[in-house]
């Protein structure tokens, strides 16, 4: 099978973009999950995350935020049956890329895709929903019956 990775770049050059043929193992481990990819969000952050974190590889998988179908899991997983559909963000050490037809990633890193959501709707907005969970739970503790006045929301 086919996954986009990227190159790392020599110096300030811009990185280049290879399609490579991957292999994912007979057997899944313990937690692992098999998933059909049907969506991939893609974002220049993860660049910038794996460099500051220090991952240095000479090829990066592209695409963390996948929504798909589960096609296999582990013996030990216990949150998903084959035909479930899940979202989820790829680790940052992935051997993975999320453009691959199909991944296999730790049960730990998925959730249920709500039913009311397309895939490439969830992956495309997953990102970003995270952090205005976030925002909005944790730092500004912001609970049912409160409310919140954005300003120049649309821009």
């Amino acid at each position: 099978m086919k996954g986009l990775f990227c190159q790392a770049a020599k110096s300030d050059a811009e990185p280049k973009f290879v399609i490579q043929e991957t292999t994912l193992p007979d057997v899944l481990g313990k937690h692992q999950v098999r998933v059909k990819v049907k969506a991939c969000g893609l974002s220049p952050l993860d660049f910038k995350l794996t460099q500051e974190v220090g991952i240095q590889k000479d090829f990066l998988p592209v695409g963390r935020e996948v929504a798909g179908v589960v096609l296999e899991v582990g013996h030990k997983v216990t949150s998903f049956q084959p035909e479930d559909e899940v979202v989820g963000v790829l680790p940052l050490d992935s051997l993975c890329s999320g453009l691959c037809e199909v991944i296999d990633v730790d049960e730990y890193y998925l959730v249920q895709k709500p039913e009311k959501l397309s895939s490439v709707c969830v992956a495309g907005a997953l990102r970003d929903g995270v952090c205005a969970y976030t925002a909005l739970h944790t730092h500004a503790r912001m609970a049912a019956g409160h409310t919140l006045l954005v300003m120049d929301g649309a821009s």
